[in-house]
């Protein structure tokens, strides 16, 4: 669904022939010729698509961030329940093995307790883009933070828990600087072990303070 002709027309190209496809500008138009829907849609409309949409009894799979205030997710959130309908969101780095190897390690207490941590997020952004929404404030719904601050924040929620509650964040952007990289680093409370994300290459580095081994990656 699109209101764009065009849009509609490029994803039926990529959907391909041996679908089913109804096109139209609004998904009410054709409520009753799906049962789930991926909503990609500017920041903004998050928040009515997903409720509307998990009010209606359809499984919503939302571009993250799920909404751009916490009332409206815990809107959606409550409709999807009420409903019985699957809700899920875009968080995709979840599922990068760096990232999973991480987590292992933090919960494994190898490490020790985790007092203190930091978290760097930085590109230079050059992605094709087909509208000019994520630059408008309004629409994108807050700029960096609901951009790739959702994908960091939720890592270190998801990495630490409730021990996640400080945040030291930064928004790095240079010109010589092209790829996508996030850096983290915990520091344990006997402060001799300290943990080095980077998702730069994909992997993950470990190193040990004062140690003759300087790093293990995966």
């Amino acid at each position: 669904m699109d209101p764009s002709r065009k849009n509609l027309e490029t994803t039926a190209k990529l959907v391909g022939k041996r679908t089913v496809q109804t096109l139209a500008g609004d998904w009410t138009e054709a409520i009753n010729a799906f049962d789930a829907a991926i909503v990609a849609a500017p920041h903004a409309y998050h928040g009515p698509l997903g409720t509307a949409l998990a009010k209606a009894g359809k499984h919503v799979f939302m571009e993250k961030p799920l909404a751009t205030s916490t009332a409206e997710c815990r809107v959606i959130v409550e409709a999807a329940k009420q409903s019985g309908t699957i809700l899920s969101v875009g968080l995709l780095r979840r599922y990068l093995h760096a990232t999973r190897w991480t987590r292992e390690l933090l919960q494994s207490g190898i490490l020790g307790q985790i007092r203190h941590f930091e978290a760097y997020e930085g590109l230079v952004f050059n992605w094709a883009v087909s509208t000019g929404a994520m630059l408008s404030q309004q629409a994108s719904g807050g700029g960096v933070l609901m951009d790739t601050g959702v994908h960091t924040l939720d890592l270190i929620l998801w990495w630490l828990g409730e021990k996640g509650r400080k945040v030291l964040s930064r928004s790095i952007s240079t010109k010589t600087r092209s790829s996508h990289a996030l850096r983290m680093c915990a520091v344990s409370e006997s402060d001799s072990l300290e943990l080095t994300h980077s998702l730069c290459s994909g992997s993950p580095s470990c190193s040990r303070r004062n140690s003759p081994i300087s790093a293990a990656a995966l």
